[in-house]
């Protein structure tokens, strides 16, 4: 990236990052520069946030927010990131000076209302919601080793071609 954007070619050929001082700098440099530039931008305007859990590739416990909320400085609609858990989202809208009274929705995996804005709109997530009705309905007419045996099949011929071409031809 720093080779792609920045004009001196000699100086940036030099530069390795590795994950290490990569997230330092993302830690350390950008986060209170954006930080500061949200808190400004944002001021007193009505947001949304999406929220997200996931789990990473060494099964840590994710959880993305999303703030999306009208720029005055950008005069357009901006989507802003944060991270943290559930417990912690008060603590970080009160850190970004963010009103949760002014809160109008927020996009889940079928999270429960908040009692603080009782007339808040959650919207749900289509994939979660679909998912969550498909294994209702499987767990009320199919033995559980059944849905087990069909979800285990798509994730073993979708990473490999060649075992979902030798499954349809044999």
């Amino acid at each position: 990236l720093c080779k792609n954007y920045m004009s001196d070619g000699d100086i940036t050929s030099k530069v390795k990052l590795h994950r290490t001082k990569c997230a330092n700098i993302v830690r350390n440099v950008l986060a209170p520069y954006f930080d500061g530039d949200l808190i400004f931008d944002r001021r007193d305007r009505k947001f949304s946030l999406l929220l997200e859990a996931s789990n990473d590739i060494a099964i840590n416990k994710l959880l993305g927010i999303v703030i999306i909320y009208y720029s005055d400085t950008h005069k357009k609609v901006v989507y802003t990131y944060l991270k943290g858990i559930v417990d912690a989202l008060k603590i970080e809208l009160v850190k970004k000076k963010l009103d949760i009274k002014n809160l109008l929705a927020i996009g889940t995996d079928n999270a429960r209302k908040l009692k603080e804005v009782p007339s808040l709109l959650l919207s749900r997530c289509v994939c979660h919601s679909l998912q969550l009705a498909v294994s209702h309905t499987c767990a009320e007419c199919l033995p559980i080793n059944l849905e087990f045996l069909v979800s285990e099949t798509y994730k073993w011929s979708s990473h490999s071609s060649t075992r979902l071409y030798l499954a349809i031809n044999d």
